[in-house]
């Protein structure tokens, strides 16, 4: 493992884990890790922590926030990874706004991912976050949760394999008098997903995104 430092603030390719408040201890399914070190890309461990409010800190209080991992230089039966689903918009005022997002998957020929599990994010306005895959233009629900309960990574098992699509689906209610993009801080909202995979030939495929950021990518759909 390469131990060099990077400074506060970097964003990193290729998520592995993500922890919100609230969230109770999760262990992976037995035989399945993370690939880290060797020879591959994935050289380096950066934890990043985003903060709601900072009025605490001063020179007397001091952050202890982080992640326990366990290390084994035997690799695991499977090896796992996050893919990780966003989508945008604008939230109305006084609307019940359903915001989605959909991207085909590309995965080598004869390759099968299986989702193991799920966790879904938005602040204060979601109500409900829906995952799909839609294969030959059957839809097949991934999983679907509350995002105001704790945002647990929750058991599921649905397969993906190449050419098939996955839908985002963030619903929310806008009680305020002003309009609610989707962005990067509290006062914005959000819509994410992280699926964890692993492929079930025991090969190795890297954690990647599934966003979608042109409008012609999402439907936005608002009513009263």
């Amino acid at each position: 493992m390469n131990d060099k430092a990077f400074p506060n603030g970097t964003v990193c390719d290729g998520l592995e884990y993500d922890w919100t408040e609230d969230v109770r201890e999760y262990h992976l399914p037995r035989g399945l890790g993370f690939k880290v070190g060797g020879h591959g890309d994935e050289q380096v461990l950066v934890i990043q922590v985003h903060y709601s409010d900072v009025s605490r800190f001063d020179e007397s209080f001091r952050d202890r926030t982080g992640v326990k991992i366990t290390f084994t230089r035997e690799r695991t039966p499977k090896l796992a990874g996050l893919i990780s689903l966003g989508a945008y918009g604008v939230i109305p005022p006084g609307h019940l706004v359903n915001i989605e997002s959909q991207c085909v998957v590309h995965l080598p020929e004869d390759t099968t991912l299986r989702i193991a599990s799920y966790m879904v994010h938005t602040h204060d306005l979601g109500l409900v976050v829906t995952d799909y895959r839609v294969r030959d233009g059957v839809w097949t629900q991934i999983g679907q949760r509350s995002p105001q309960l704790p945002k647990d990574l929750v058991p599921t098992d649905v397969t993906l394999q190449d050419g098939d699509i996955v839908v985002l689906r963030c619903l929310y209610y806008n009680d305020r008098d002003h309009a609610v993009p989707t962005g990067a801080t509290h006062h914005d909202e959000m819509c994410i997903t992280r699926l964890l995979y692993y492929d079930e030939n025991g090969h190795f495929l890297p954690s990647f995104d599934c966003d979608t950021l042109s409008p012609s990518d999402y439907a936005t759909r608002t009513s009263r």
